[in-house]
């Protein structure tokens, strides 16, 4: 369907979907599209470098703070904000047909931002296109949301992914399934994780955790201290030696095509980002086996119902709290003392 919409395109679109459902992937070939005199081959000039975040009409808007603002606290700042989106969307296309802005995580928009975004984008000029993506919609972004040209993604079923596993890892079934369970589905989770050896390592070391408890701040205090550590060093092994590679390739494209400089800080920011992912990401399957331990508890009648269903709120609690960047010790440290001590 965005094939065909790309060669009559419309103003607007709109990805919608969870966390690893493959949007970003999709914006990167719309865009592409979208700026191809033809549409799309996927060969020429307008295509490779849409398709490696360089074209001169494609812009990211990436966001340098927890929301993206209206405007920046500093006149002269290159940082990304709606203000500077309806400055630039009124400007000419350098080379391509169109300019196009790709807008990730709108659902991170200031409440107070919207009415300018809206305004773009419902009429913005010809030769501006809007590729927008949002893991979830509030009522505040409804009006901007019916606008756009909406697709609805999905993440593909946890047998899907497994196979996949099978099929691009080599992973034998048991291990690709675990994998995918603990990936949640999302194909960017499970890509981490197939090639992390100490996976099901760390997985039986959470599931233990509950029979360590002792009722004691001290035993907490442990626990928490070697956790968050262990979420620095899994983030360590599976991003720093891409990361590393990423930051080089860039150093390189400044250096030898005159790129502009601050394309090291978006860089910098994206990798910042997909290491707090990868963070929480981690936090939740620590979580979802301590869960795991509870239900097995319950169902074996090694713990009573009301003990069993007051850990495995707590740990619901927990995980919904990760959705607002909260204070990740307290947060943890107050879960592990409600937690029952188990055998």
């Amino acid at each position: 369907m965005l094939a065909r919409s790309a060669r009559s395109p419309v103003h607007a679109y709109l990805l919608a979907g969870p966390p690893g459902c493959g949007s970003e992937l999709l914006g990167v070939a719309l865009s592409a599209a979208l700026v191809c005199p033809d549409a799309g081959c996927g060969t020429c000039r307008h295509c490779t470098l849409a398709l490696a975040k360089e074209h001169p009409d494609v812009s990211w808007v990436v966001r340098s703070r927890a929301m993206l603002r209206y405007r920046s606290d500093t006149a002269q700042s290159e940082e990304w904000t709606v203000e500077r989106v309806v400055r630039e969307a009124a400007l000419s296309p350098a080379e391509a047909p169109r300019r196009v802005f790709v807008v990730p995580e709108l659902q991170l928009l200031q409440p107070d931002a919207v009415p300018a975004l809206l305004k773009t984008v419902e009429e913005p000029p010809a030769t501006t296109a809007f590729v927008l993506m949002a893991d979830s919609l509030g009522t505040d972004l409804a009006t901007v949301a019916s606008r756009c040209l909406r697709v609805d993604l999905g993440l593909p079923p946890t047998e899907a992914v497994a196979q996949w596993l099978v099929e691009r890892h080599g992973l034998d079934p048991d291990r690709s399934m675990a994998t995918a369970i603990a990936a949640g589905s999302r194909l960017d989770r499970a890509d981490l994780l197939a090639g992390d050896d100490d996976f099901a390592t760390r997985l039986a070391a959470h599931a233990g955790l509950p029979a360590r408890l002792d009722g004691t701040g001290a035993t907490v205090a442990t626990i928490v201290d070697e956790l968050t550590a262990g979420l620095d060093e899994v983030a360590d092994s599976l991003l720093d030696e891409r990361h590393a590679a990423e930051r080089q390739d860039v150093a390189e494209q400044i250096e030898t095509y005159g790129m502009r400089r601050s394309l090291l800080d978006d860089c910098d920011h994206r990798q910042r980002q997909e290491r707090r992912r990868v963070r929480t990401d981690e936090l939740r399957v620590a979580l979802g086996a301590l869960a795991g331990t509870y239900r097995d508890l319950l169902v074996d009648g090694n713990i009573p119902l009301e003990r069993a269903v007051a850990a495995l709120d707590e740990i619901q609690r927990v995980a919904e709290a990760l959705e607002r960047n909260p204070n990740e010790r307290l947060l943890l440290e107050h879960m592990f003392l409600h937690l029952s001590p188990v055998r």
